[in-house]
This record gives structure tokens, C-alpha cells and sequence, in this order.
């Protein structure tokens, strides 16, 4: 059973990989893996793409769509059989299981697919922190005690069905000491070099440090930007500016200030402090020039005026 424990997203491709495995392992109850499974073909439906759609094969008698029809209709009747299936069919298209359905808050069973994705850290409960920690910034913009509301109330509902009792008491230690408060940062890293653009400021000791604060993850001791410390701050107005950063600017604040130190003027390392930090970061019109700029490829730069 392939896990990959650092994807935090909700996706139904993911959680049907994960429910086929436990299926075939006889691990989950076939009446439960029905209802997934129906669950994530309404979902795909709802939300993806067929395909082959029959009217596009004769009205599904073209022998290429009815093998399709006739591989799925033998599968139907078997759950294990149609878990080992990469497609389905429904009202006479096709669609593929491994279309990437991300599924937020937005959704009125989003608890249950919550708890789906949850169960999956029963193998690696060190995990289970990170994971909840960008649920928290990307699906709750932060707002813990609601994010610990929901835990709570979606704990109780589905502990007994879906949930490891490793899992539950993992996730009930986070609650109570309330997941420390650190933050975390959620960057839309999509055609973005922005690690290789930031990586000769720091020392070779750090950079891993700095890749893994980049996907979203925690260290545990602060890493120095060595280089003008203005420069380091607007790269993140400018991914914020971007949308490339998900949650508040007050976020990317602390993260900056609880993560990263700087060089000053005395040659001195030095800690970010919050007034300094939101001083550059939230000032309208506040740029260098271009020459001075750190250039991360795929990253317009934006100028606000303070007019505007």
C-alpha cells in the first residue's frame, strides 16, 4: 500500500487508491466500501469530465466504447473487481477514477471526505500534524478555534466507522494543546522557481530547511536570509499581490517572523520582528529596483500605488 503522506489536498483519486487497498486487504467492510465508492463516482460525475461519451461512439455501439460497457457491466456485481477498475461508467459515458477532484469546505460532506483523508495517517501519525495544519490554513484561513469545532463534532461523528483509535487520541492531543499555534505557509508553487530563487541566501546547511517551510511543513529552528532583508519581504508582498499565497497577510507575517532571521547593518543575526515585517510587506507602493530585486521566474511583479 503506497502512501503519499506529505499530499494534503482532499482528492478523490487519492482516497479511492487508499479504499481500494484496504478492500483487497480485507481491512474495511464491503457494505462501507460500497458507499465510498459510489460516493467518489457521484463526486466525479458532479465535477469532472467524461472520457468517452456514448454519443460520440454511435450511441455506445462503436466495438471500442461497448468493450468498455461490457468490462464494466462484468465488473459491476463484484466490489473488488470494480475497485480494480481505472474507470466507470454512468448515464452511458465514461469517466476515469483518476481524474484529481480536490474536494473543501465548500462541500456539504466535507467532514466525510475529511475523515477519509484523516484515516489514511493510521500508518504514520507523525503526519497527522502537517496534515491538519494546512487544513487549517487552506480550508480555514486560519481560524482555529472553528477548525477545532469541526475536528471535534467530525471526531465523535466518524471515529467508530472510519477512524484508528491511534488516529483519534493523535488528533485529540493536537486539539488540546491546540497545534502549538505555529503557522505554516500554503504557496501555489505552480510554474514558480521560487526555492531555486531563494536558495543562494541561505547556507547549504539550511536550504532543506528552507524547502521544506516552501511545501508547507515546520522546522523547529529559525534559518538566516543572508542578503538585504527588504529584498527577502517583498518577495512575499509579491506572492501575495499574486494570489500565490493562501490565507491572510497577517500569516505570512508570523510565518516570516517565527521561521527566519536576517543579517543587519552590525553583521549581526538578527530576529524579524512583526512591526518591521508588516511595515514592508503591507506598505502600499514599496518596491526596489529592478537590478536589486530577487527575480523568481513565473512571479509578476505588481506596484500598487498608495493613490490606488
Amino acid at each position: 500500500m503506497k502512501i503519499n503522506y506529505s499530499y494534503y489536498k482532499i482528492d478523490t483519486s487519492d482516497i479511492k487508491d487508499y479504499e481500494r487497498s484496504l478492500i483487497l486487504l480485507n481491512k474495511t467492510s464491503d457494505k462501507l466500501g460500497l458507499k465510498i465508492l459510489n460516493k467518489i463516482e457521484a463526486m466525479i460525475f458532479k465535477n469532472g469530465q467524461p472520457v468517452l461519451k456514448s454519443k460520440d461512439y454511435n450511441n455506445g455501439t462503436d466495438k471500442y466504447f461497448k468493450d468498455y460497457l461490457e468490462k464494466y457491466e462484468e465488473a459491476h456485481s463484484d466490489l473488488r473487481e470494480r475497485f480494480n477498475l481505472n474507470f466507470f461508467m454512468m448515464k452511458g459515458d465514461c469517466f476515469h477514477y483518476n481524474e484529481n477532484i480536490i474536494i473543501d469546505k465548500n462541500d456539504p460532506e466535507f467532514g466525510f471526505w475529511f475523515a477519509l483523508k484523516l484515516r489514511q495517517y493510521e500508518f504514520n501519525l507523525s503526519e497527522i500534524e502537517n496534515f491538519l495544519k494546512f487544513q487549517l490554513s487552506t480550508n480555514f484561513d486560519g481560524r482555529i478555534n472553528e477548525f477545532i469545532d469541526f475536528l471535534k463534532f467530525n471526531i465523535a461523528k466518524h471515529q467508530s466507522q472510519l477512524l484508528d483509535v491511534e488516529v483519534v487520541e493523535k488528533v485529540n492531543n493536537l486539539i488540546q494543546h491546540r497545534f502549538e499555534n505555529r503557522p505554516i505557509l500554503v504557496i501555489n508553487n505552480n510554474n514558480l522557481n521560487l526555492f531555486d530563487a531563494l536558495r543562494p541566501y541561505f547556507e547549504k546547511k539550511d536550504r532543506k530547511k528552507l524547502e521544506q517551510l516552501l511545501n508547507g511543513e515546520e522546522i523547529q529552528n529559525k534559518i538566516c536570509f543572508r542578503g538585504n532583508a527588504n529584498k527577502f519581504l517583498l518577495v512575499f508582498r509579491q506572492l501575495y499581490l499574486n494570489q500565490r499565497v493562501v490565507g491572510k497577510l497577517s500569516n505570512i507575517e508570523r510565518w516570516i517572523c517565527e521561521y527566519f532571521t536576517y543579517i543587519n547593518k552590525k553583521d549581526e543575526v538578527t530576529d524579524f520582528s512583526l512591526g518591521y515585517v508588516h511595515k514592508i510587506i503591507a506598505t502600499n507602493s514599496r518596491t526596489v529596483k529592478k537590478s536589486n530585486r530577487i527575480n523568481v521566474p513565473g512571479l509578476e511583479h505588481i506596484i500598487i500605488n498608495k493613490d490606488n
